[in-house]
């Protein structure tokens, strides 16, 4: 699935604009295994749920978080600040974003 990703660089410069990407390995409930991509970066991303809302691991750097609703992408963005560029961190909470619909798609 391709997604969308900006962020506003300063007042006076407009946004950065970049296609994501995400591939879904295994959902299984409300757990999903899947790699996001975008602008040079991949993730292989986990992401679950537990009695007081869900968590993100990204094994391959190191992380591992709490998350709110899935689609609170500020929220998020503000559990992953200064763990990843900013540019990667908007890459994997869109993409996060997108996994409800993506795991109701026949074609996974």
């Amino acid at each position: 699935m391709l997604y969308e990703c900006h962020y506003r660089t300063r007042q006076s410069r407009p946004a950065k604009r970049w296609q994501g990407s995400i591939y879904m390995i295994s959902h299984t409930g409300g757990t999903y295994d899947a790699v996001v991509k975008g602008d040079g970066s991949s993730f292989r991303i986990f992401v679950g749920k537990h009695g007081y809302g869900h968590y993100l691991c990204i094994p391959a750097q190191g992380i591992g978080c709490e998350l709110s609703a899935l689609d609170d992408t500020f929220w998020n963005y503000e559990q992953l600040s200064g763990k990843l560029s900013k540019t990667d961190i908007v890459t994997v909470v869109e993409g996060i974003a997108c996994l409800p619909k993506l795991a109701r798609s026949p074609d996974i």
